[in-house]
């Protein structure tokens, strides 16, 4: 067999297996309920599969991302930075922020973990983007119980020295404050 023969059936080979890597991907990718993106470091590029909650077919792709305003379409304005910072932050590996769905701003968890590809010399960014609606529900809900005694209604006296704390702190020195406490427990 010629050289020429032997690499192109090689190249063959290997065009057929990315082919069949990129249809299994996109097979995982549909089935995964969570937003699922790559951030290529070197070409500041991220693709987001469809989960992503914007009305999206197939693939999401955000070129140069640095100069580019396509994440307004995707996170609140006031997390857009959070998100930039995640991505390139490698001691970053989980954050929340506010992504954009149907019915509105939603919290949602990203996290992500570094490849690097030494013989390219190059690392990608994968992470998953996760709906944490129920989970801070559930955590409020949590805060509202320790907060409020379950016999009275009212405010435990722990919650109560906190806030009251948190005024005094928030309040500059030269202020003046006033503050009526009644003791109905007795």
């Amino acid at each position: 067999m010629k050289t020429q023969e032997i690499f192109d059936k090689s190249e063959n080979e290997l065009l057929i297996k990315l082919d069949f890597e990129k249809r299994k991907n996109a097979i995982i990718s549909e089935m995964a309920e969570n937003i699922i993106f790559e951030y290529d470091e070197l070409t500041d590029n991220i693709c987001f599969n469809h989960s992503i909650p914007v009305i999206a077919k197939n693939f999401i792709e955000i070129k140069n991302l640095s100069k580019s305003n396509d994440l307004i379409r995707f996170f609140h304005p006031l997390d857009i930075q959070t998100f930039l910072k995640f991505l390139r932050d490698d001691e970053c590996k989980s954050e929340r922020f506010r992504v954009l769905t149907k019915e509105g701003y939603k919290w949602y968890q990203g996290n992500i973990n570094k490849i690097h590809n030494k013989s390219l010399g190059r690392s990608i960014k994968i992470g998953s983007i996760i709906d944490i609606r129920t989970q801070l529900e559930l955590e409020n809900k949590n805060i509202n119980k320790s907060s409020i005694d379950r016999v009275t209604g009212l405010y435990t006296t722990e919650y109560m020295k906190k806030e009251i704390d948190k005024f005094i702190s928030s309040c500059e020195s030269d202020t003046s404050r006033a503050m009526l406490l009644i003791d109905i427990a007795d």
